[in-house]
Protein backbone atom coordinates (compact mmCIF):
# COMPACT_ATOMS: atom_id res chain seq x y z
CA UNK A 1 0.00 0.00 0.00
CA UNK A 2 2.77 2.49 0.82
CA UNK A 3 4.45 1.70 -2.51
CA UNK A 4 1.19 2.59 -4.26
CA UNK A 5 1.01 5.92 -2.47
CA UNK A 6 4.63 6.68 -3.43
CA UNK A 7 3.84 5.81 -7.07
CA UNK A 8 0.90 8.20 -7.08
CA UNK A 9 3.16 11.17 -6.32
CA UNK A 10 5.81 10.64 -9.01
CA UNK A 11 4.14 11.69 -12.29
CA UNK A 12 1.68 14.27 -10.91
CA UNK A 13 4.46 16.79 -10.26
CA UNK A 14 4.77 17.38 -14.01
CA UNK A 15 0.97 17.36 -14.24
CA UNK A 16 0.68 20.15 -11.66
CA UNK A 17 3.28 22.26 -13.47
CA UNK A 18 1.55 21.75 -16.83
CA UNK A 19 -1.82 22.69 -15.34
CA UNK A 20 -0.36 25.86 -13.87
CA UNK A 21 1.35 26.76 -17.14
CA UNK A 22 -1.82 26.17 -19.16
CA UNK A 23 -3.85 28.19 -16.70
CA UNK A 24 -1.36 31.06 -16.53
CA UNK A 25 -1.28 31.52 -20.31
CA UNK A 26 -5.10 31.26 -20.55
CA UNK A 27 -4.89 28.00 -22.48
CA UNK A 28 -7.04 25.91 -20.16
CA UNK A 29 -9.56 25.10 -22.89
CA UNK A 30 -11.76 22.02 -23.22
CA UNK A 31 -8.92 19.97 -24.73
CA UNK A 32 -6.62 20.74 -21.79
CA UNK A 33 -9.37 20.03 -19.28
CA UNK A 34 -10.24 16.77 -21.02
CA UNK A 35 -6.59 15.70 -20.99
CA UNK A 36 -6.32 16.62 -17.32
CA UNK A 37 -9.35 14.48 -16.48
CA UNK A 38 -8.00 11.62 -18.55
CA UNK A 39 -4.71 11.80 -16.64
CA UNK A 40 -6.52 11.84 -13.29
CA UNK A 41 -8.67 8.88 -14.29
CA UNK A 42 -5.63 6.93 -15.49
CA UNK A 43 -3.92 7.50 -12.14
CA UNK A 44 -7.06 6.41 -10.27
CA UNK A 45 -7.34 3.27 -12.41
CA UNK A 46 -3.63 2.55 -11.93
CA UNK A 47 -4.04 2.76 -8.15
CA UNK A 48 -7.15 0.56 -8.29
CA UNK A 49 -5.30 -2.16 -10.22
CA UNK A 50 -2.20 -1.80 -8.03
CA UNK A 51 -4.16 -2.27 -4.81
CA UNK A 52 -6.52 -4.88 -6.26
CA UNK A 53 -5.33 -7.54 -8.67
CA UNK A 54 -1.87 -6.00 -9.20
CA UNK A 55 -1.91 -7.35 -12.76
CA UNK A 56 1.33 -5.82 -14.05
CA UNK A 57 0.50 -5.68 -17.79
CA UNK A 58 -2.67 -3.71 -17.02
CA UNK A 59 -0.77 -1.43 -14.64
CA UNK A 60 1.80 -0.81 -17.36
CA UNK A 61 -0.89 0.12 -19.88
CA UNK A 62 -2.50 2.52 -17.44
CA UNK A 63 0.86 4.03 -16.52
CA UNK A 64 1.74 4.51 -20.19
CA UNK A 65 -1.66 6.06 -20.84
CA UNK A 66 -0.94 8.62 -18.13
CA UNK A 67 2.52 9.29 -19.59
CA UNK A 68 1.12 9.78 -23.09
CA UNK A 69 -1.51 12.15 -21.75
CA UNK A 70 1.23 14.15 -20.01
CA UNK A 71 3.18 14.28 -23.27
CA UNK A 72 0.05 15.49 -25.07
CA UNK A 73 -0.43 18.17 -22.41
CA UNK A 74 3.22 19.18 -22.76
CA UNK A 75 2.86 19.50 -26.54
CA UNK A 76 -0.35 21.50 -26.07
CA UNK A 77 1.32 23.83 -23.58
CA UNK A 78 4.34 24.34 -25.86
CA UNK A 79 2.09 24.98 -28.84
CA UNK A 80 -0.05 27.49 -26.94
CA UNK A 81 3.02 29.11 -25.42
CA UNK A 82 4.58 29.54 -28.87
CA UNK A 83 1.39 31.22 -30.06
CA UNK A 84 1.49 33.80 -27.26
Amino acid sequence: MSNNIANQFEAPVLFYVLCLVLYSINAADMVAIGLAWLFALSRFAHAYVHIGSNYVPMRLRLFLLGCFVLIAMLILAAWKLAAV
